[in-house]
């Protein structure tokens, strides 16, 4: 996320801003932060990964969307958007008529030297608010390395599982399937792949 606010806007406004420019902002209670372009390696590993769940949900009640849906986190005010979503017995919108859901099941983030650490931090507590997120998996996009969370059945508590390697199969357990890492990273260039890993990466 870009670390210089626009001027203040309405949601309306906000809205506008989206449609008229054809670009993602976060919106965090009036203030619009525009989103980063994509790497290669990024953009394959978003495709990918919509690809290899879709057709593993075919037919039942869930269904993928790209980074154009926006997800509202409760109690309102703040907006976002996941790289990949997948939600579960249709789209609920926040407020009648509004372009902004509020049922995510699980939401995908593809990592980045400039984002880890908000996407491991700031904005998976504001993910966490979302009653219906079941798992939030965060993607490397230089190395065969998937975390995922996943919200305990009797607290608030996340879980942790980590996936390394090519050999490895993330399983996502709120969906019923499963995905080898293989196919997630199937024709990514690794870009990055000289650089040390993080601590995150190590564990």
């Amino acid at each position: 996320m870009s670390t210089a606010p626009q001027p203040r806007l309405t949601f309306e406004e906000y809205d506008q801003l989206e449609h008229r420019t054809g670009e993602r902002y976060e919106y965090h209670d009036g203030e619009v932060f525009a989103m980063s372009g994509a790497s290669g390696a990024h953009a394959r590993i978003t495709s990918n990964i919509n690809f290899e769940i879709s057709g593993r949900i075919r037919g039942s009640k869930c269904l993928t969307y790209s980074g154009e849906l926006r997800v509202a986190i409760p109690p309102r005010g703040k907006y976002l958007h996941p790289d990949l979503t997948v939600t579960c017995g249709g789209l609920r919108p926040e407020v009648p008529g509004r372009q902004a859901y509020s049922n995510p099941k699980v939401i995908f983030e593809v990592l980045s030297a400039s984002t880890e650490a908000y996407d491991r931090s700031a904005k998976f507590d504001l993910y966490s608010r979302i009653e219906s997120l079941a798992e939030y998996v965060l993607i490397s996009q230089d190395r065969y390395a998937i975390d995922r969370f996943s919200r305990t059945r009797h607290d608030e508590n996340w879980q942790l599982s980590t996936y390394r390697g090519e050999d490895a199969v993330l399983q996502l357990e709120s969906l019923a399937i499963s995905i080898p890492l293989i196919d997630i990273y199937d024709a990514v260039e690794f870009e990055f792949a000289d650089r040390p890993p993080t601590p995150f990466e190590l564990a």
